[in-house]
């Protein structure tokens, strides 16, 4: 995204949105945004520069780990050190957990935003392929991780 659409999100976007915007803008960091889509994704770059990748799940029918590009999504899972998975509303604080791992420790994160429905079939497929990592699980009274 250009600078300039990303002063329009800093300035007016959604409060969650805008964390990862002033992160790409000023903190020199990448963000991959996919969204249910079975297209290869990775890296913007040689992987020199922090990412943030942003996958949504949360569309109108949740799809699971199934519904993306399956050698892209564990490329990206094996390189994030820290995890945050979403199955409720967007928290702010959330997402800038994610902002900080990239802008001030320089490490690749993931963030998941999903449905209830599958919420259990992420935080799984995150265990099975980063064992140990940090998962910050942002979700309902009796949700299902």
């Amino acid at each position: 995204m250009k600078p300039e659409g990303l002063d329009v999100i800093i300035a007016g976007g959604p409060k969650h949105l805008a964390v990862l915007a002033v992160a790409a803008r000023y903190g020199h960091v990448d963000i991959v945004n996919d969204i249910q889509s079975r297209k290869p994704f990775g890296l913007t770059r040689d992987g020199s520069i922090p990412t943030i990748f942003l996958i949504g799940d949360d569309t109108e029918k949740s799809l699971g780990p199934s519904g993306f590009h399956r050698p892209s999504l564990k490329r990206a899972i094996r390189a994030s050190e820290a995890f945050v998975l979403i199955s409720c509303a967007p928290l702010a604080e959330a997402y800038a957990a994610a902002a900080h791992l990239a802008v001030d420790l320089r490490q690749h994160a993931m963030i998941v935003e999903t449905r209830l429905e599958h919420e259990a079939d992420w935080y799984n497929l995150i265990q099975n392929l980063a064992p140990g990592r940090p998962i910050l699980l942002a979700t309902v009274k009796g949700g299902r991780a």
